[in-house]
C-alpha cells in the first residue's frame, strides 16, 4: 500500500522516494549492484506509485548521476510491452535505462533513446535489450 507523509512515499513502512518540484516529479536512490534488473537492464517503479502519485516524471539517482524518464513515455512503453514483474507482493514497472535521459552536475550527458529507436535495439539477439522482444505486445 502507498502512503505518503508529507512529500515522503512509502510502500508499506519501507520508504521507496519522494515527491518533489510541487508533486510533479518522483525521485528515488538507487545501486546497480542492488536495483537493476538485469534479465531487462532496467530499473522498476511501482506500479500503485505510478498510478497514485501521477507526477510527470520519474527521476533515479545512482552514484553521481541522475536518470529521468517523463511518464509519458513510461506510458508509451507500457502501450508496446508488457512492463510489470513481480517482486513479492508488489508490482513492478520495468524501465529499461537506455530510454531515460542521464545527466551529471545539471548537465546533460546523453538524452534516453524513443520507443522506436527502442524497438529496433531488441531485434539485435546479441543486445541488452534482446529478452524485452518476448514482451512485445
Amino acid at each position: 500500500m502507498i502512503t505518503l507523509d508529507e512529500n515522503n512515499v512509502y510502500l508499506d513502512n519501507s520508504k521507496i522516494g519522494r515527491l518533489i518540484k510541487d508533486g510533479t516529479v518522483f525521485f528515488t536512490h538507487k545501486s546497480y549492484e542492488r536495483h537493476l534488473y538485469r534479465l531487462l537492464n532496467s530499473f522498476g517503479l511501482n506500479e500503485d506509485a505510478f498510478i497514485i502519485l501521477k507526477f510527470d516524471k520519474f527521476v533515479v539517482k545512482v552514484d553521481e548521476k541522475y536518470l529521468g524518464i517523463s511518464s509519458q513515455k513510461i506510458k508509451e512503453l507500457m502501450s508496446k510491452y508488457n512492463c510489470i514483474v513481480r517482486h513479492k507482493t508488489e508490482r513492478q514497472i520495468m524501465i529499461p535505462l537506455i530510454l531515460m535521459d542521464l545527466k551529471a552536475d545539471n548537465i546533460e550527458i546523453k538524452e534516453g533513446k524513443s520507443i522506436e529507436q527502442f524497438n529496433e535495439m531488441i531485434e539485435d539477439p546479441r543486445g541488452l535489450y534482446q529478452n524485452w522482444k518476448a514482451r512485445k505486445k
